[in-house]
């Protein structure tokens, strides 16, 4: 009972993780396809703000992940000394 448990819980993980990813990239998506249109409808501004928002979140993914990776490091570090 206690493995089917843990099982349910890292497939409900997983899929949350999958969920939020397609979140982002439907999100990443949008935005893009919302500044090539600003562009082609000659809105510079519009297409300038959004492209910078696209930077934004790019440069926070990426100290996320470097974050994350940090930490993970961390508690591989402790598991070993352990």
């Amino acid at each position: 009972a206690c493995v089917l448990a843990m099982q349910e819980e890292t497939v409900e993980r997983r899929n949350d993780k999958y969920l939020r990813e397609l979140r982002t990239k439907n999100e990443e998506e949008s935005m893009v396809l919302n500044a090539q249109l600003a562009q082609a409808l000659g809105d510079e501004e519009k297409a300038k703000a959004l492209i910078e928002e696209q930077m934004r979140r790019i440069n926070e993914a990426r100290d996320a992940q470097k974050e994350e990776e940090r930490l993970k490091k961390i508690a591989q570090k402790e598991a070993r000394d352990a």
